[in-house]
């Protein structure tokens, strides 16, 4: 956070005062620069929500001030009983209809500015969440510390935004790359090794009592849950389990694309280097918003570690980028199996 923010901040003694409570409640110690910035979310949240209710109540009294018009007009029609009277309602009525339609103007665009409001509450609350939701998750043996951000010349929120849209379309290419051929045929082995083993026949039995083998198949629901196939696949393994395999395998190879395939290894390199430079542009952003607070809003979905300007040092030897990348993870991106 630029130090004109910090000090801005800093000078309003009542903010510190309140924002010290989230480190109680979390239980987790803070740097100053994310309690302000974080109470800043929470005033901006119930602001949000104040100015929502107030529109509300005043929508209800104009719609009670235009209910109150409507039956006026059917009186005045009604007491039109012969073409005399009609003649001195009709400036009465014609009036009553400016005053309906000049409300149902001014209450169309207070609902334009209630919806409007809405929308930022519900984006501001959700932010808010995520950032509680973050803070509760953090290991109380890690600690977090201010992460100093030194703006480069000439920083555009909407270039920075278009990079930080193409590193994210970047992860999700690397999270949906096929696994190497050679992964899918193991693991396709094993599976054909277990059912195999879940549908030969009891001969224990057979040469214990002499009687003929059967299928008894003891612990069978679990045995064919772990295994994931009926009895009868298994069956069908244990007989033909070779060519099984062969067929399995064939398939593989017809559909596989090892040109654009990623191991677990190459996978996880991949998408740490990208959410470490994703985390970096975030970070250049939320400093850009934070020096321009009333031209920018945060996108929802904005890294919690950029937006209250901390990183993480942790006990276990964990990178910033390895968070980076678990928050990414859990950040909209489906987790590959």
């Amino acid at each position: 956070m630029s130090k004109s923010i910090v000090t801005t901040f800093a000078s309003d003694a009542q903010r510190i005062k309140n924002s010290s409570k989230i480190s109680k409640a979390l239980g987790i110690e803070l740097p100053a620069n994310a309690e302000l910035i974080l109470e800043s979310l929470f005033e901006a949240r119930e602001a949000a929500h104040a100015v929502v209710m107030v529109a509300m109540d005043k929508l209800k009294v104009l719609a009670k001030e235009r209910d109150a018009l409507v039956p006026q007009i059917g009186q005045l029609e009604d007491d039109n009983y012969n073409q005399f009277q009609l003649g001195s309602n009709v400036k009465k009525i014609a009036a009553i209809r400016q005053e309906i339609a000049n409300l149902d103007d001014e209450i169309a665009e207070l609902q334009k500015k209630v919806h409007s409001k809405e929308d930022q509450f519900q984006k501001i609350a959700a932010l808010a969440d995520r950032a509680l939701n973050w803070l509760k998750k953090i290991d109380r043996d890690d600690f977090l510390q201010p992460c100093n951000v030194d703006l480069p010349k000439g920083s555009d929120i909407s270039k920075l935004r278009q990079q930080i849209a193409e590193l994210t379309a970047d992860m999700h290419q690397v999270q949906s790359a096929p696994y190497p051929a050679s992964m899918a045929k193991q693991a396709s082995r094993a599976k054909i090794e277990r059912m195999a083993a879940a549908g030969a026949p009891d001969m224990l039995h057979c040469i214990d009592t002499g009687e003929p083998f059967k299928f008894s198949f003891l612990g069978a629901a679990d045995e064919l849950s772990l295994v994931g196939a009926d009895l009868r696949t298994c069956q069908m393994a244990w007989l033909h389990k070779d060519a099984m395999i062969a067929k399995i395998e064939a398939e593989i190879n017809e559909l596989a694309d090892d040109e654009n395939a990623l191991d677990p290894a190459e996978r996880e390199a991949k998408l740490t280097a990208l959410a470490e430079e994703r985390l970096k542009l975030e970070r250049v952003e939320c400093e850009l918003i934070q020096n321009n607070p009333n031209q920018f809003e945060h996108r929802p979905e904005v890294s919690i570690e950029a937006l209250l300007g901390v990183e993480i040092i942790h006990d276990d030897g964990r990178s910033p980028a390895d968070i980076a990348l678990d928050e990414s993870n859990a950040r909209e991106l489906t987790p590959t199996s």
